[in-house]
């Protein structure tokens, strides 16, 4: 099994990052340089339609990971498919 990571995803933790952890920015970009992952963008326009969802900063993941057919889907936010 393959790590997908959409670029809403990354961009998250590259803001999160800056935001608590400034100094370490640079150890972030040299980690998802080192990583073995399919890297997949989440559209400016989202279908906000498509399902439901309780939390809904993470539909754009779980909208992403269904538009690029990702085989599994695993988060805490998420059951299992």
């Amino acid at each position: 099994m393959k790590l997908v990571l959409s670029s809403y995803v990354v961009d998250e933790l590259k803001n999160v990052v800056k935001r608590k952890f400034p100094k370490k920015e640079q150890t972030i970009e040299k980690l998802l340089m080192m990583m073995s992952y399919e890297y997949v963008y989440t559209p400016k326009d989202i279908d906000g339609s498509l399902f439901c969802i309780r939390d809904g900063k993470d539909y754009p993941v779980l909208y992403t990971a269904i538009i690029e057919d990702v085989e599994q889907r695993d988060s805490k936010g998420f059951k299992k498919f």
